[in-house]
């Protein structure tokens, strides 16, 4: 698997949020509402808005589902699925969508088809092990790849969205002016050397 980057996406659902983005208040709802051992993976779409120059693809974006338990400093239970993008080039707003604003572009990420049996039996299996043992449960998602279509700026807004039902709308979860911000130095010295250009096909 390709070394992640640098906690560019930091959405982390059923434990704390990963960084320091701002965690809206719709998003501390539908967190707190969240149960990834009963949600259907097939129901769940995380959005991902940040600027345009930044693309995505399918892969890019990975979904890590794991636990803990108490007694235990690495995780008894870990699977990580590599998802599905489709940019989202909405218009007006509605239940499938999320508006872009401008400058931005959205991503729509989801597990794809081939791996839900597979988050079911993470499920099922973190589900079991709950039952005797305590610990500590998390649901999140980063960012492993992507390309640039024209330089990074010097800030990069970022915001992320999850919709847990195929017909609701979607949450806003997290807003930040600048996702560059919260990185240590290194961090996003990294994450500008590592980003390379779009082929052309891609811009």
């Amino acid at each position: 698997m390709r070394k992640p980057l640098p906690a560019l996406v930091p959405l982390l659902l059923a434990g704390a949020l990963a960084g320091c983005a701002s965690l809206t208040a719709s998003g501390v709802l539908t967190a707190a509402s969240l149960d990834p051992l009963t949600t259907d993976p097939a129901l769940l779409t995380a959005g991902v808005g940040m600027d345009e120059a930044l693309h995505l693809r399918s892969g890019d974006v990975v979904l890590r589902l794991a636990y803990a338990p108490a007694a235990q400093p690495e995780a008894a239970i870990a699977e990580e699925f590599r998802l599905e993008i489709k940019a989202d080039d909405s218009g007006p707003a509605g239940a499938a969508s999320v508006v872009a604003e401008p400058g931005e572009r959205i991503h729509l990420a989801r597990i794809a088809a081939v791996d839900l049996d597979r988050a079911r039996s993470a499920q099922q299996r973190i589900t079991a092990l709950k039952q005797t043992s305590e610990g500590r449960g998390e649901l999140t998602i980063s960012v492993v790849g992507g390309c640039l279509a024209r330089p990074l700026p010097a800030q990069m807004r970022l915001r992320t969205f999850l919709r847990t039902t195929p017909a609701g709308p979607f949450v806003r979860m997290t807003e930040t002016a600048d996702v560059l911000a919260l990185l240590p130095p290194q961090d996003a010295a990294s994450l500008r050397q590592r980003l390379t250009a779009c082929p052309p096909e891609r811009r």
